[in-house]
């Protein structure tokens, strides 16, 4: 649907296409609250899930924001893709070793923030 609504000139359902996705994948851990569950095999398969839609907001995103995306790339291993990629629930192998996380945004501090601390 993102990649429609960039062909019909619709950047604003576009991204709100994207951030829906987002959404979704925060919800889904959210729901399934790996951190609490003691079954290794059952944590495998979330963040497995996880990993494939964090990839595929990578895939998708790439036209809102490129920077971002090639840190994902970066910590996924994610490379050689392109937009017939998109929706493939396989983009990163299982057992594939992620490389250590970096920090996608910097926090923006609110105006006149550093006064009321």
């Amino acid at each position: 649907q993102v990649g429609r609504d960039i062909e019909r000139y619709h950047f604003r359902d576009a991204l709100n296409g994207w951030l829906g996705l987002a959404r979704l994948g925060n919800k889904y851990l959210a729901d399934t609250e790996p951190w609490k569950c003691a079954d290794t095999t059952r944590v495998a398969t979330i963040l497995y899930v996880a990993v494939q839609l964090v990839a595929n907001l990578a895939v998708v995103g790439e036209p809102f924001l490129p920077h971002t995306v090639v840190k994902l790339c970066r910590m996924l291993q994610l490379s050689d893709f392109n937009w017939r990629d998109a929706g493939k629930a396989t983009l990163i192998p299982a057992g594939q070793v992620l490389q250590q996380p970096v920090m996608l945004f910097e926090k923006i501090e609110q105006a006149g923030e550093q006064y009321r601390k």
